[in-house]
C-alpha cells in the first residue's frame, strides 16, 4: 500500500516537459521549407543561388533576396518548445 502511494504521488508530481528540437533537425525543417518554397516558385528556382540558414534568406543572382522569418511567440516560463515555423517574410530587389 504505501509502494502504491509512493508511486501515485512521484506520477502525480511529474510536470510535462516540451523540447526543442536539435539543431540538426531544426536546420532540417528551415531548409525544406525554403527549398520547398524555392520550387513553388520557379523565378527562384531559376535565379537560386545560395541558401542561408543562419539568416534565413535565399540569394537569387538577379541581385534579389527571398527573406524568410519566424512568427513571435508568447512562450509560458520554462517552456522551450519547437521554434515556431518558418514562413515567407518578403522579397528585396537592389
Amino acid at each position: 500500500m504505501k509502494r502504491t502511494v509512493i508511486a501515485l504521488t512521484l506520477l502525480l508530481m511529474a510536470t510535462p516537459t516540451f523540447a526543442a528540437l536539435a539543431p540538426d533537425y531544426q536546420n532540417l525543417k528551415d531548409l525544406e521549407v525554403m527549398v520547398r518554397y524555392a520550387k513553388e516558385h520557379r523565378e527562384v528556382a531559376a535565379g537560386l543561388e545560395t541558401i542561408n540558414l543562419r539568416s534565413f534568406t535565399i540569394s537569387l543572382r538577379n541581385g534579389c533576396q527571398v527573406k524568410f522569418g519566424r512568427q513571435r511567440r508568447i512562450i509560458p516560463p520554462g517552456w522551450v518548445g519547437p521554434a515556431a515555423p518558418l514562413k515567407y517574410k518578403k522579397t528585396i530587389c537592389k
